[in-house]
Order: structure tokens, then sequence, then C-alpha cells
């Protein structure tokens, strides 16, 4: 079996939760990636979200770790055949500055979470789908500090 530590980060406004389309899997999921040989998730949340949103720490965001801090999944990929173990950090951006204007909307999409029917979209991964199942981030908004 497989070990693999990656981050999540929401990014939550207006009640939509932000997804990055990934070309690899064709599906969107979450602002994320995966950990680097002895780097901290706290980290590797920053580097990602700055790789992935083109902003900075410091400047742009803050993270803040999420309750539960961590979630783990396991998972057999058909296309390799091997079942993988995922620790999952879970992260919260919150907003430093409205940088709403900066994220691509090529890459990005926003999905309602008061649409009730959200997760049964094909085009989100299945493993957002299974976060998303078992996390509340419906009272969030990253932006509330920064747009009145």
């Amino acid at each position: 079996m497989l070990f693999q530590k990656s981050v999540i980060i929401f990014i939550v406004h207006q009640n939509q939760l932000l997804l990055q389309y990934n070309p690899k899997w064709g599906d969107f999921s979450f602002i994320g990636g995966k950990l680097e040989l002895e780097e901290l998730p706290l980290e590797a949340a920053c580097r990602e979200v700055e790789e992935e949103l083109t902003i900075q720490r410091q400047v742009d965001f803050e993270l803040i770790e999420f309750s539960p801090n961590f979630f783990e999944i396991e998972k057999f990929s058909q296309r390799t055949e091997t079942l993988t173990h995922y620790i999952f950090y879970l992260f919260y951006l919150k907003a430093k500055t409205n940088f709403l204007p900066k994220i691509n909307p090529k890459q990005n999409i926003w999905i309602s979470l008061d649409d009730k029917n959200y997760l049964q979209k094909n085009n989100i991964s299945e493993i957002a789908k299974s976060i998303l199942e078992k996390v509340n981030i419906v009272n969030l908004d990253s932006f509330q500090s920064v747009i009145n």
C-alpha cells in the first residue's frame, strides 16, 4: 500500500467553495497538493496556495488549521492498480486582501454550497466529495474581513 500526505485548503465566499480543475484527472478538486519531502503541512499549504492562485502569504492571505485538522481515506486506483492511504491536512484560508479578481475563471470554479446536489455533479473529484460529506464549511467566508 502506498502512503501520501497532502494538504487541502478551503476557500469559501458567499456560501460558495472554490475548486480548481486538475487536467491530469479531468475533474475539479480543492486547492492543495502533496507535501514535499520533510515539508510541514502548513508550509505545504502556503506553497500550494501561492503556486495555484499566484497570491502571496502574509500579504494576501493567512491559513488557519481546520477542525478536524486532518482526514484519512484509502482509495484504490484502477489506472495504476494500487491502494493508497491518504492523509489530508485541512486548512481554511482567511483573505487579507480582496484577491478575487486574480482568480482565473478558466482554471477555477465556485460551487454553491446551497445547492443540495453539488456533490452529485460528475466533474467533482471523488476524494473532494468524500471530504465534503464529512466537514462543515457552510458558515465560513474567507473574504468576510476584506469585503463588506
